[in-house]
């Protein structure tokens, strides 16, 4: 949502911002490999399988600082390579002609200005 900032500055919104851009760009590399890697492991099922976004954004998030903040290369690759293991537990099947329509509930906020917790 777009009030949902750390603060209120323009600064605090632009931090945001841009670790939230960081944050889904190492996330789509990630699922990248581990989708190549889902291919070649699921060649031969029924389905062609995807990974589950919303729980690789959870495994993310607790593993993110770790990953940046590492500066050992090898422990880096070690904790990438067990995060897109993680990628790989539960992935979704892509089938094929399925689609819903969307229900949009409207709700009414209790509070506007919210500071969450960030990375």
């Amino acid at each position: 949502m777009i009030e949902d900032f750390t603060g209120l500055s323009a600064l605090s919104i632009m931090q945001d911002f841009y670790s939230t851009q960081l944050a889904t760009n190492l996330q789509q590399l990630i699922i990248n490999e581990a989708e190549e890697e889902l291919r070649e492991e699921k060649k031969d099922s029924k389905y062609e399988y995807k990974v589950n976004r919303n729980l690789s954004t959870g495994f993310m998030k607790d593993r993110l600082i770790e990953i940046i903040f590492t500066k050992n290369e090898k422990q880096q690759e070690r904790k990438f390579d067990n995060l897109k293991e993680l990628f790989k537990i539960n992935p979704t099947p892509i089938r094929k002609g399925r689609s819903f329509p969307r229900v949009y509930h409207k709700t009414r906020k209790k509070f506007y200005i919210k500071k969450k917790r960030a990375i």
